[in-house]
């Protein structure tokens, strides 16, 4: 309990769930960025607490995404996991595809390892596979002809332990439905549930 809480006060206090100067705002993902082809770091708005528990396949997960019209002009998103290889191209994809006959190709790039970062508001996240060069070429492709795409960190509460600043407050779901979805996914509209969707830039050096 806070020291500006009386002792007398704190059976209210807990009952209202706040005191003066309590911290009640859950951490926010403020950035993220490829330092390496297999390790993304990740900001948040506060400082984070111990990570050391946390299992990383139980709440996070890379994806691609991409906006599509159609040719009756409906507007759909398309999800990829960046755990799986596309061989056949985009699955989900009216033909001829938007991109190259390639597409995105995934080399099994899991979220593996989670671990505290630099700075207490940082986390370094491990992946199984380094994103791939390809990835990134269909991604820049994607964008040259002005088709909304994005790289995204999905994040799940799931159960505890979890990320949590250092009152305690759980970092708020990120897309979570698509921490156990399928490896690919098409939804109707623009970026339908991915909410607080943050583009991560590609490394400079995929492999």
């Amino acid at each position: 309990m806070s020291p500006s809480c009386p002792r007398s006060l704190v059976p209210l206090a807990l009952a209202a769930g706040a005191c003066a100067g309590e911290d009640l705002t859950a951490p926010e993902l403020v950035e993220a960025h490829f330092e390496s082809p297999t390790v993304v770091v990740l900001q948040f708005s506060e400082a984070l607490g111990p990570v050391d528990e946390v299992d990383p396949s139980a709440h996070f997960r890379l994806g691609t995404a991409m906006v599509v019209e159609l040719e009756d002009s409906s507007i759909h998103t398309i999800y990829y996991d960046l755990a799986h290889h596309f061989d056949d191209g985009l699955p989900g994809a009216p033909p001829p595809s938007v991109l190259s006959e390639e597409g995105f190709r995934h080399g099994f790039t899991n979220v593996v390892r989670v671990e505290a970062g630099a700075s207490a508001d940082e986390l370094r996240l491990s992946l199984s596979y380094p994103l791939e060069v390809e990835v990134c070429d269909a991604i820049a492709e994607a964008e040259a002809q002005g088709i909304p795409v994005g790289l995204h960190l999905h994040y799940s509460q799931a159960s505890r332990p979890r990320i949590e600043d250092l009152s305690g407050n759980a970092l708020e779901d990120i897309g979570a439905w698509w921490v156990s979805g399928f490896f690919a996914e098409a939804q109707d509209g623009e970026w339908p549930l991915l909410e607080s969707r943050l583009n991560i830039p590609c490394p400079s050096d995929p492999l």
